[in-house]
């Protein structure tokens, strides 16, 4: 996770990895504070957000998703809890805990991601590729309109 984290320090909009430790038990990540906190907690004040927000939020998460997988990088976690807002209304995605090194190209088989936005061949067992991610992204439109 903090590996595939600190690879994207470049990306404006996924959070800055400072430094980590881990002891027998835990994982310690220290990121930067992101004022705002997560879409979906100002997704359960307001329940639909207009749909000029919905793009630009999608179009930030697209720019990510393309970044990591030009990287070989598949998030498989897309969704609205690690998605944080900044000061500017900006993204920041969050928590690379199911990311896995995939070179363009690759598949892989695991089980895994949050099953309201998980892809149907992930759930079906067979292998897949970057594509679930995409797929997760439109979830995550629908949800917020």
């Amino acid at each position: 996770e903090v590996t595939i984290a600190q690879s994207c320090l470049s990306h404006p909009f996924v959070v800055h990895t400072h430094c980590y430790w881990q002891s027998r038990r835990y994982l310690y990540i220290i990121t930067d504070y992101v004022e705002n906190g997560e879409l979906l907690s100002l997704w359960l004040r307001i329940r639909r957000f207009p749909q000029l927000i919905v793009k630009i939020y999608i179009a930030q998460v697209a720019m990510v998703l393309d970044y990591l997988h030009r990287k070989g990088i598949i998030y498989r976690d897309v969704k609205m809890e690690n998605i944080l807002l900044d000061e500017y209304g900006n993204i920041k995605i969050i928590d690379f805990g199911l990311s896995k090194w995939l070179s363009l190209g690759q598949k892989t088989s695991t089980i895994c991601g949050t099953l309201q936005y998980i892809a149907p061949e992930v759930l079906s067992v067979r292998s897949y590729d970057h594509r679930v991610d995409w797929w997760s992204l439109g979830i995550l439109m629908y949800a917020c309109l």
